[in-house]
């Protein structure tokens, strides 16, 4: 089973752990990185099994351990550093604590953002990543004028390399409209639905040139566009469209 292989998994990254521990405290140079990609390892089965107390607590220890030598050396530890930025906030998000994933997760977005302005195609995807998190954090927090900014500058970039590589790019466009679909969602219906009919057209085109590989995400495309039809008041159009889910 799932969890049986999670609680291997967790067994086997602790004693990993505990030898780099060993050799971290007797060379804190040499097996730092080691060591705290073991912690953050760690901290996903944890999290995968839900012990969210448990991997916040091996994260901060990372971030910790990182932002030292980012401060020391911001070139060299830029990535990790970020990493572990998002990885946090992540887990704060999870257990309600979200003013403290945004303040972490803006300084991530703020070091992938000159990270992307130097180099666009490297850094594109982490860019991206980090606008739709934190766009997601303001959005649970009733920001949603500057979710929405986010979300907006994250359509401007992907809609220009989806364009030029459609099938790699298919996916992520999609999810974006989708996000920004919902945002919309709050005061600007008409858009929301002019976004959701998008994002369910491509992957409409996709499900049928490979079905199973698109499935879930058409089905869910469908569904997110009968909701906005329904609240739109347009229920015979969400009707035909759960019909034909």
């Amino acid at each position: 089973s799932k969890i049986g292989k999670t609680t291997e998994a967790i067994k086997l990254q602790e004693k990993a752990l505990e030898i780099l521990k060993t050799a971290y405290e007797k060379d804190n140079i040499k097996w730092l990185e080691d060591y705290t990609k073991s912690l953050s390892r760690l901290a996903l089965y944890k999290l995968d099994n839900n012990k969210t107390k448990d991997a916040i607590k091996l994260q901060k220890n990372a971030l910790d351990i990182i932002k030292d030598a980012y401060m020391g050396n911001k070139a060299r530890w830029f990535e990790n550093y970020s990493i572990y930025l998002d990885n946090l906030a992540y887990s704060y998000n999870k257990i309600g604590r979200t003013i403290e994933a945004i303040e972490l997760q803006e300084e991530a977005l703020k070091n992938y953002k000159i990270a992307y302005e130097n180099d666009n195609v490297k850094w594109m995807e982490d860019y991206l990543r980090s606008l739709n998190n934190l766009s997601e954090y303001y959005f649970e927090m009733g920001r949603q004028n500057e979710s929405i900014e986010l979300q907006e500058e994250a359509l401007h970039i992907i809609k220009d390399v989806y364009m030029s590589n459609k099938d790699r790019w298919l996916e992520e466009y999609s999810q974006i409209l989708n996000n920004l679909s919902q945002s919309y969602s709050v005061n600007n219906k008409k858009e929301s639905i002019k976004l959701q009919e998008e994002a369910l057209y491509i992957i409409k085109n996709a499900y049928i040139s490979n079905n199973d590989r698109w499935l879930e995400l058409y089905s869910r495309n469908l569904n997110n566009l009968a909701c906005a039809y329904f609240l739109n008041n347009n229920k015979k159009q969400a009707i035909e469209l759960q019909e034909y889910n």
